[in-house]
Protein backbone atom coordinates (compact mmCIF):
# COMPACT_ATOMS: atom_id res chain seq x y z
CA UNK A 1 0.00 0.00 0.00
CA UNK A 2 3.30 2.09 0.00
CA UNK A 3 4.96 4.13 3.04
CA UNK A 4 3.46 6.89 5.19
CA UNK A 5 5.61 9.44 7.32
CA UNK A 6 3.71 10.61 10.57
CA UNK A 7 4.86 13.17 13.23
CA UNK A 8 2.86 13.31 16.29
CA UNK A 9 3.11 9.22 15.60
CA UNK A 10 3.44 9.06 19.63
CA UNK A 11 0.01 11.22 20.55
CA UNK A 12 -3.28 9.64 21.11
CA UNK A 13 -4.45 10.06 17.55
CA UNK A 14 -1.67 8.90 16.21
CA UNK A 15 -1.15 5.95 18.04
CA UNK A 16 -4.38 4.81 16.73
CA UNK A 17 -3.60 6.08 13.63
CA UNK A 18 -0.49 4.17 13.15
CA UNK A 19 -1.85 1.07 14.05
CA UNK A 20 -4.87 1.51 11.49
CA UNK A 21 -2.64 2.45 8.79
CA UNK A 22 -0.50 -1.00 8.91
CA UNK A 23 -3.40 -3.17 9.61
CA UNK A 24 -4.25 -1.43 6.10
CA UNK A 25 -1.22 -2.68 5.00
CA UNK A 26 0.81 0.36 5.00
CA UNK A 27 4.24 0.90 6.08
CA UNK A 28 4.49 3.63 8.47
CA UNK A 29 7.55 5.76 9.44
CA UNK A 30 7.12 8.15 12.49
CA UNK A 31 9.29 11.14 13.23
CA UNK A 32 10.26 11.76 16.25
CA UNK A 33 12.96 13.74 18.93
CA UNK A 34 13.90 9.87 20.74
CA UNK A 35 13.46 7.05 18.11
CA UNK A 36 13.94 3.83 19.61
CA UNK A 37 12.48 1.59 17.10
CA UNK A 38 13.59 0.36 13.38
CA UNK A 39 10.75 2.68 12.21
CA UNK A 40 11.13 5.49 13.80
CA UNK A 41 13.38 8.75 12.49
CA UNK A 42 14.85 11.71 14.10
CA UNK A 43 14.10 14.72 13.89
CA UNK A 44 14.88 17.79 15.65
CA UNK A 45 12.90 21.01 14.58
CA UNK A 46 14.94 23.52 17.17
CA UNK A 47 18.47 22.30 15.03
CA UNK A 48 16.08 22.05 11.69
CA UNK A 49 17.11 18.36 11.26
CA UNK A 50 15.19 15.39 9.40
CA UNK A 51 16.76 12.02 8.81
CA UNK A 52 16.63 12.13 5.58
CA UNK A 53 16.59 8.68 4.92
CA UNK A 54 12.72 9.09 6.45
CA UNK A 55 11.64 10.35 3.10
CA UNK A 56 13.01 7.70 0.82
CA UNK A 57 10.40 6.33 -1.09
CA UNK A 58 7.64 7.36 0.59
CA UNK A 59 4.29 8.93 -0.43
CA UNK A 60 3.02 10.76 1.83
CA UNK A 61 2.74 12.87 5.24
CA UNK A 62 0.22 12.72 7.93
CA UNK A 63 1.32 15.92 10.19
CA UNK A 64 -0.08 15.47 13.32
CA UNK A 65 2.66 16.96 15.55
CA UNK A 66 2.06 20.57 17.78
CA UNK A 67 2.40 21.06 21.73
CA UNK A 68 -1.21 20.76 23.05
CA UNK A 69 -3.44 23.71 23.59
CA UNK A 70 -4.93 21.76 26.56
CA UNK A 71 -2.39 20.71 28.84
CA UNK A 72 -1.31 24.35 30.47
CA UNK A 73 -2.26 27.77 31.46
CA UNK A 74 -2.18 29.67 28.01
CA UNK A 75 0.52 31.84 29.90
CA UNK A 76 2.65 34.65 26.95
CA UNK A 77 5.93 31.41 26.75
CA UNK A 78 3.00 28.55 26.24
CA UNK A 79 0.82 30.15 23.61
CA UNK A 80 4.78 30.98 21.70
CA UNK A 81 5.04 27.35 22.16
CA UNK A 82 1.77 26.16 20.67
CA UNK A 83 1.72 28.63 18.03
CA UNK A 84 6.03 28.18 17.45
CA UNK A 85 5.83 23.79 17.56
CA UNK A 86 3.54 24.20 14.39
CA UNK A 87 5.05 27.14 12.24
CA UNK A 88 8.62 25.61 13.01
CA UNK A 89 7.48 21.57 11.99
CA UNK A 90 5.69 22.89 8.81
CA UNK A 91 8.40 25.36 7.99
CA UNK A 92 11.20 22.45 8.41
CA UNK A 93 9.03 19.57 6.60
CA UNK A 94 8.68 22.24 3.84
CA UNK A 95 12.46 23.01 3.81
CA UNK A 96 13.37 19.54 3.54
CA UNK A 97 11.23 18.76 0.51
CA UNK A 98 12.27 21.56 -1.18
CA UNK A 99 15.76 20.33 -0.92
CA UNK A 100 15.91 16.84 -1.03
CA UNK A 101 14.85 14.18 -3.41
CA UNK A 102 10.93 12.87 -2.54
CA UNK A 103 8.04 10.96 -3.70
CA UNK A 104 5.87 12.58 -1.65
CA UNK A 105 2.04 12.54 -3.31
CA UNK A 106 -0.26 13.77 -0.73
CA UNK A 107 0.58 16.16 2.68
CA UNK A 108 -2.34 16.03 5.48
CA UNK A 109 -2.59 17.96 8.31
CA UNK A 110 -4.46 18.54 11.47
CA UNK A 111 -6.01 21.58 12.06
CA UNK A 112 -8.90 21.97 14.33
CA UNK A 113 -12.05 23.51 14.51
CA UNK A 114 -10.75 26.36 16.63
CA UNK A 115 -10.24 28.07 13.33
CA UNK A 116 -14.20 29.27 13.80
CA UNK A 117 -13.79 30.80 16.94
CA UNK A 118 -16.81 31.26 19.27
CA UNK A 119 -19.95 31.11 17.26
CA UNK A 120 -23.28 29.79 19.21
CA UNK A 121 -25.27 27.94 17.97
CA UNK A 122 -24.53 28.90 13.34
CA UNK A 123 -23.78 25.54 11.51
CA UNK A 124 -20.27 25.98 10.23
CA UNK A 125 -18.80 24.78 7.35
CA UNK A 126 -15.68 24.64 6.04
CA UNK A 127 -16.21 28.27 3.99
CA UNK A 128 -17.42 29.80 7.32
CA UNK A 129 -14.76 32.66 8.36
CA UNK A 130 -12.26 32.55 10.23
CA UNK A 131 -13.17 33.47 13.98
CA UNK A 132 -11.34 35.82 16.65
CA UNK A 133 -9.18 34.42 19.62
CA UNK A 134 -5.98 32.71 19.92
CA UNK A 135 -7.09 29.63 18.64
CA UNK A 136 -8.46 30.79 15.58
CA UNK A 137 -5.24 32.55 14.92
CA UNK A 138 -3.26 29.75 15.64
CA UNK A 139 -5.34 27.83 13.12
CA UNK A 140 -5.24 30.27 10.18
CA UNK A 141 -1.50 30.51 10.57
CA UNK A 142 -1.52 26.74 10.62
CA UNK A 143 -3.34 25.96 7.65
CA UNK A 144 -1.79 28.89 5.92
CA UNK A 145 1.61 27.04 6.36
CA UNK A 146 0.34 23.71 5.32
CA UNK A 147 -0.99 24.99 1.99
CA UNK A 148 2.29 26.20 1.15
CA UNK A 149 3.33 22.73 0.41
CA UNK A 150 0.46 22.54 -2.10
CA UNK A 151 3.20 24.54 -4.40
CA UNK A 152 5.24 21.99 -4.88
CA UNK A 153 2.78 20.03 -6.86
CA UNK A 154 1.27 18.04 -4.17
CA UNK A 155 -1.87 16.96 -2.53
CA UNK A 156 -2.97 19.31 0.54
CA UNK A 157 -5.64 18.78 2.72
CA UNK A 158 -5.91 20.25 6.54
CA UNK A 159 -8.25 18.41 8.90
CA UNK A 160 -10.00 20.79 11.17
CA UNK A 161 -10.49 18.26 14.25
CA UNK A 162 -13.26 18.46 16.63
CA UNK A 163 -13.20 17.08 20.50
CA UNK A 164 -11.78 13.66 19.75
CA UNK A 165 -13.75 10.85 22.09
CA UNK A 166 -11.15 8.50 23.43
CA UNK A 167 -11.33 6.59 27.03
CA UNK A 168 -7.15 6.90 26.44
CA UNK A 169 -6.98 10.31 26.58
CA UNK A 170 -8.00 13.96 25.74
CA UNK A 171 -11.14 15.07 27.01
CA UNK A 172 -13.72 12.57 27.59
CA UNK A 173 -11.76 10.78 30.93
CA UNK A 174 -12.40 14.74 31.99
CA UNK A 175 -15.34 14.55 31.36
CA UNK A 176 -17.02 11.45 32.12
CA UNK A 177 -14.98 12.04 35.79
CA UNK A 178 -17.65 14.56 37.71
CA UNK A 179 -20.53 12.09 36.46
CA UNK A 180 -18.90 8.78 37.73
CA UNK A 181 -18.81 10.56 40.92
CA UNK A 182 -22.57 11.39 41.09
CA UNK A 183 -21.98 15.03 39.62
CA UNK A 184 -23.26 16.08 36.15
CA UNK A 185 -21.47 19.07 35.91
CA UNK A 186 -22.15 21.03 32.61
CA UNK A 187 -20.30 24.27 31.45
CA UNK A 188 -21.31 27.77 31.91
CA UNK A 189 -25.03 28.02 30.17
CA UNK A 190 -24.18 24.44 28.85
CA UNK A 191 -25.69 25.25 25.54
CA UNK A 192 -22.52 25.63 23.53
CA UNK A 193 -22.01 23.22 20.94
CA UNK A 194 -19.46 20.39 21.00
CA UNK A 195 -18.31 19.25 17.80
CA UNK A 196 -17.05 16.25 18.47
CA UNK A 197 -15.56 12.79 16.79
CA UNK A 198 -15.11 9.28 17.89
CA UNK A 199 -10.94 8.45 18.11
CA UNK A 200 -11.99 5.42 15.45
CA UNK A 201 -14.06 7.49 12.85
CA UNK A 202 -10.98 10.31 12.65
CA UNK A 203 -8.57 7.98 11.86
CA UNK A 204 -10.84 6.02 9.26
CA UNK A 205 -10.83 9.97 8.22
CA UNK A 206 -7.72 10.78 7.92
CA UNK A 207 -6.94 7.18 5.58
CA UNK A 208 -9.99 8.31 3.88
CA UNK A 209 -7.88 11.10 2.92
CA UNK A 210 -4.83 9.37 2.04
CA UNK A 211 -6.76 6.94 -0.55
CA UNK A 212 -8.26 9.21 -2.30
CA UNK A 213 -5.64 11.88 -2.12
CA UNK A 214 -8.67 15.01 -1.76
CA UNK A 215 -7.12 18.13 -1.57
CA UNK A 216 -9.39 20.81 0.50
CA UNK A 217 -10.34 21.92 4.05
CA UNK A 218 -12.48 19.49 5.87
CA UNK A 219 -14.27 19.00 9.04
CA UNK A 220 -13.61 16.32 11.04
CA UNK A 221 -16.50 15.93 12.97
CA UNK A 222 -19.38 13.63 13.45
CA UNK A 223 -22.36 14.83 12.19
CA UNK A 224 -24.48 15.39 15.45
CA UNK A 225 -22.89 18.09 17.09
CA UNK A 226 -24.46 18.24 20.57
CA UNK A 227 -24.41 20.91 23.30
CA UNK A 228 -22.27 20.62 26.18
CA UNK A 229 -25.23 20.43 28.36
CA UNK A 230 -26.65 17.02 26.30
CA UNK A 231 -23.24 16.30 26.37
CA UNK A 232 -23.15 15.31 30.11
CA UNK A 233 -26.89 13.72 30.07
CA UNK A 234 -25.43 11.06 27.08
CA UNK A 235 -22.79 10.05 29.68
CA UNK A 236 -24.58 10.44 32.35
CA UNK A 237 -27.24 8.02 30.61
CA UNK A 238 -24.70 5.59 28.82
CA UNK A 239 -22.49 5.30 32.29
CA UNK A 240 -26.23 4.67 34.42
CA UNK A 241 -25.31 7.50 36.78
CA UNK A 242 -28.44 10.33 37.91
CA UNK A 243 -28.27 13.20 35.43
CA UNK A 244 -28.90 16.14 38.32
CA UNK A 245 -27.55 18.91 36.49
CA UNK A 246 -24.82 20.85 38.20
CA UNK A 247 -23.76 24.05 36.10
CA UNK A 248 -20.26 24.90 36.24
CA UNK A 249 -20.28 29.17 36.03
CA UNK A 250 -18.14 30.47 33.55
CA UNK A 251 -16.72 33.24 35.27
CA UNK A 252 -15.66 30.84 37.74
CA UNK A 253 -13.45 28.86 34.46
CA UNK A 254 -12.37 32.56 33.35
CA UNK A 255 -11.08 33.12 36.29
CA UNK A 256 -9.28 29.73 36.96
CA UNK A 257 -8.46 28.99 33.30
CA UNK A 258 -8.00 32.43 32.26
CA UNK A 259 -7.85 32.34 28.48
CA UNK A 260 -7.56 28.95 28.23
CA UNK A 261 -11.64 28.52 29.36
CA UNK A 262 -12.12 29.52 25.57
CA UNK A 263 -11.23 25.44 24.83
CA UNK A 264 -14.80 24.24 26.95
CA UNK A 265 -17.18 27.49 26.47
CA UNK A 266 -16.76 28.65 23.00
CA UNK A 267 -19.24 26.96 20.47
CA UNK A 268 -18.94 25.38 17.22
CA UNK A 269 -21.72 23.73 15.23
CA UNK A 270 -19.54 22.06 12.60
CA UNK A 271 -20.93 20.44 9.15
CA UNK A 272 -19.69 17.20 8.27
CA UNK A 273 -21.55 17.13 5.20
CA UNK A 274 -18.58 17.80 2.78
CA UNK A 275 -16.56 14.78 4.07
CA UNK A 276 -19.30 12.74 3.77
CA UNK A 277 -20.17 13.76 0.45
CA UNK A 278 -16.85 12.51 -0.59
CA UNK A 279 -17.32 9.08 0.10
CA UNK A 280 -16.54 8.80 3.85
CA UNK A 281 -19.07 6.95 6.22
CA UNK A 282 -18.96 7.49 9.87
CA UNK A 283 -18.70 4.35 12.16
CA UNK A 284 -19.89 6.60 15.29
CA UNK A 285 -22.69 9.43 13.81
CA UNK A 286 -24.27 10.12 17.48
CA UNK A 287 -22.82 10.73 20.47
CA UNK A 288 -25.21 7.96 22.33
CA UNK A 289 -23.18 5.62 20.01
CA UNK A 290 -20.19 6.50 19.90
CA UNK A 291 -20.69 6.40 23.74
CA UNK A 292 -22.13 2.86 24.26
CA UNK A 293 -18.77 1.77 22.16
CA UNK A 294 -16.22 3.75 24.37
CA UNK A 295 -17.48 2.63 27.78
CA UNK A 296 -18.32 -1.02 26.62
Amino acid sequence: MGSVIITGGTGLVGKRLCSLLQQSGYEVRILTRNPKYANEYKWDIKNKYIDPKVLVGAEAIIHLAGASVGEKRWTTERKKAILESRVASLDLLYHYLINHHHTIQTFISASAVGYYGDCGNKLLTEESPNGKGFLAEVCKIWEDKTEQISRLGISVSSVRIGVVLSTEGGALPKLSLPVKLGISSYIGSGEQYLSWIHIDDLCNLFLHLLKTKLSGVFNACAPNPETNKNTTATIAKVLKRPFIPVPVPAMLLKLSMGEMSAIVLDSQRCDSTKIMESGFTFQYADLETAMHNLFK
